[in-house]
């Protein structure tokens, strides 16, 4: 009952008095009558106001929701689809004012869905029920950590289905999940005769919709067949996991060290804000170099992300004019590249501005930065780790594909690297980052991103976590590398196959030894034996030679090609070679 209903309620039973009014009553009577009409002004106005002009004012529709002082109780039932939109897009003046509202689950990184789910818990009753169907990203981002944490300590989380790419709107592509909870303190117990059953304290139903399921089948009845149980989440990533991959990926974590605390550095490749400008081929190259050979100095390979292939980049002979402001080029020291960036006009120029051309056709130019005309887009101040060895990757990518880049090669910001490792130990963390073991860990801690695959960036590739072993032990990992890396230089097409299927039995014997050697596939010890390393005076037809007959002698050895064979009957190998996600 609204504040307004009371005051007319009262003053009704006052006027059914028979016996007339003291003179203390006519003043009270007076005093409500015009507290009425102010509140009846304010009502009209608020009603009227161009505000408020097609609002929906929850307090005149659901008045129930009031107590009879007029305070506010709270819904029993939250139902939405909030706007997914990063918080970063938004002005200065509206970021400062969540802050200051002191949401939790803010973050200058974040997404404004994640302010939605704190104000809806804010405005659930004791008990209410919220069930939102938002972004997935929450789940495992880094931004996430504080909405996790939030969900963790104010709600009961009761049911989570992670949607994944499976397409739920015609009109947009983002990843979804669907989370029900409720308002109550963790040591309740929710129990009735439904979907939710099972659920009690500190235990979340939770289901991942995989590619079996289909637009015409029970959403309800896939989630009973498939279900999990969550239990004692954390601010940690929220992922969904059968009991064995749980397991699996805690052996993963327990031998592996993440790649932060190696002695390595990550950074993203390089952002020009004007690709058609800055990168050039082969023909254009050659035509700048041939007139000016000093251009040389400026003019670098490049590598897109579709040059990269496991352990063996395709270069396209493309090149990039890598003006970095880093390196406060003067561009009046290569004329010619000065004048070929100048045919670009406006649109080369960083101003963020709006142009007409000649033709009447809108040019935007680079977005605002504090760079020359002629730089690209972002500093690059770490540019001198390009001129390492690198090992690199895709930062989107359909499953986690690493290879090798020579010094001096750059690579675009579709892509990120790895570099300042130990010599020859690049090509032992290269072995396990191509592993069928890490490409099922990337595939239950990394963000997937729709049907195309996995944001493989940073924050989720420097805590793979691999292990630290000796030089020594390193070795056979070493040599199975350069042995792949030659047979796909060659096209050994069928000896590259064989000789990557050994690096998985290898890193299966890493992390899962005592498997491994239950199952009798342990072959570590036996390739230590028989795998030598390529010479430096040897030939390439002493290595094609090679690379043939250690081929036809995993073939024929009972030990190796018998684990190679059964090894898929170990349980471990079992569920990481049939990753649904892989």
């Amino acid at each position: 009952m609204t504040k307004i209903q009371s005051i007319e309620n009262e003053l009704k039973q006052i006027s059914l008095n028979l016996f007339g009014l003291d003179k203390e009553t006519k003043r009270k009577i007076a005093d409500k009558k015009k507290k009425l009409d102010e509140m009846l002004k304010d009502k009209e106005e608020i009603e009227s106001s161009i505000i408020y002009k097609d609002a929906f004012e929850w307090r005149f529709e659901f008045p129930e929701l009031l107590d009879s002082n007029g305070d506010f109780i709270g819904f029993d039932a939250i139902i939405g689809n909030p706007p997914y939109i990063q918080i970063q897009t938004f002005t200065i003046t509206q970021k400062e004012s969540w802050k200051k509202q002191n949401y939790q689950t803010f973050e200058a990184t974040g997404d404004i869905y994640c302010l939605f789910y704190e104000k809806g818990n804010q405005i659930l009753r004791n008990n209410g029920i919220l069930s939102y169907i938002t972004s997935n990203k929450w789940m495992r981002a880094g931004y996430g950590e504080s909405t996790r944490n939030y969900f963790c300590e104010n709600t009961n989380p009761l049911l989570l289905i992670d949607l994944g790419g499976f397409s739920v709107f015609d009109f947009a592509t983002v990843d979804t999940n669907i989370l029900l909870f409720k308002k109550i303190e963790k040591s309740y117990i929710y129990e009735q005769d439904n979907l939710l059953s099972c659920i009690i304290s500190n235990k979340t139903i939770a289901c991942s919709i995989q590619k079996d399921f289909k637009n015409n089948y029970s959403l309800q009845e896939y989630v009973k067949k498939n279900q999990v149980i969550l239990d004692n989440l954390t601010k940690e990533s929220w992922i969904i996991l059968s009991k064995k991959e749980f397991d699996i990926k805690k052996k993963i974590e327990e031998k592996g060290i993440p790649l932060k605390d190696w002695d390595i550095l990550i950074n993203r490749g390089v952002t020009t804000g004007l690709n058609e400008a800055f990168i050039i081929d082969e023909k254009k190259k050659t035509e700048l170099i041939k007139l000016d050979p000093k251009n040389a100095e400026i003019i670098k390979p490049i590598l897109r992300g579709r040059d990269i292939k496991k352990y063996k980049s395709e270069f396209a002979n493309l090149w990039i004019i890598s003006t970095f402001p880093s390196l406060k080029i003067n561009i009046d020291k290569y004329p010619l590249i000065r004048d070929y960036l100048k045919t670009f006009g406006k649109k080369i120029e960083q101003t963020g501005e709006i142009y007409i051309d000649e033709l009447g056709n809108k040019i935007t130019s680079r977005k605002k930065t504090s760079n020359e005309w002629f730089e690209t887009q972002d500093a690059i101040a770490y540019y001198k780790e390009f001129e390492k060895e690198k090992i690199v990757w895709q930062r989107i990518t359909a499953e986690p594909t690493f290879c090798f880049s020579k010094k001096g090669e750059m690579t675009l910001d579709s892509m990120a690297f790895l570099s300042s490792f130990i010599p020859n130990e690049g090509k032992y963390i290269i072995s396990i980052l191509n592993s069928k073991v890490i490409s099922f860990y990337v595939s239950k801690v990394v963000h997937q991103y729709g049907s195309t695959g996995y944001r493989l960036s940073n924050q989720y590739v420097e805590n793979l976590p691999i292990p630290k072993i000796s030089p020594e032990e390193q070795k056979p990992f070493e040599i199975m590398v350069d042995l792949v890396i030659f047979a796909k230089e060659n096209s050994f097409e069928q000896e590259s196959k064989t000789f990557e299927s050994i690096i998985d039995a290898l890193v299966y014997d890493l992390y899962f030894p005592e498997e491994m050697k239950k199952g009798n596939c342990y072959i570590t010890d036996r390739i230590k034996e028989k795998v030598m390393p390529f010479k430096n005076d040897d030939t390439e037809e002493l290595k094609k030679e090679y690379v043939k007959e250690l081929y036809n002698f995993f073939l024929n050895d009972k030990k190796i090609y018998g684990s190679l064979i059964y090894n898929s009957l170990i349980d471990v190998v079992k569920i990481i070679g049939n990753n649904k996600n892989e």
